[in-house]
């Protein structure tokens, strides 16, 4: 049933979220300011900004880029990576390619 698979999900999710805290929390991270965004697909599921908030104990908000026509989490790290791309130079890239 769709209660049963909620159950299921929620539950792996958490369990994801708890692995990511650890390691947060190994590095320091959640010490920073700001907080954490959420982007991707998974994160416009129902009730992961409150989930994501109870496991890290920080304040979680949800990206939602703003161009026109694609205005979905799960498009961010697509739209952010094509964006950095564009911005390397020719420098930047032989570099890249001699590491």
């Amino acid at each position: 049933t769709e209660a049963y698979l909620s159950e299921i999900i929620s539950a792996r999710i958490k369990h994801i979220l708890e692995q990511i805290k650890q390691e947060l929390d190994r590095r320091r991270l959640l010490d920073l300011p700001g907080g954490i965004v959420l982007i991707g697909g998974n994160a416009i599921l129902p009730g992961m900004v409150e989930l994501a908030q109870e496991v890290f104990g920080v304040r979680v908000k949800l990206y939602v880029p703003n161009q026109v026509g694609i205005r979905n989490p799960a498009f961010a790290h697509v739209i952010r990576l094509s964006e950095f791309a564009g911005q390397l130079t020719e420098v930047n890239l032989l570099a890249q390619g001699a590491i």
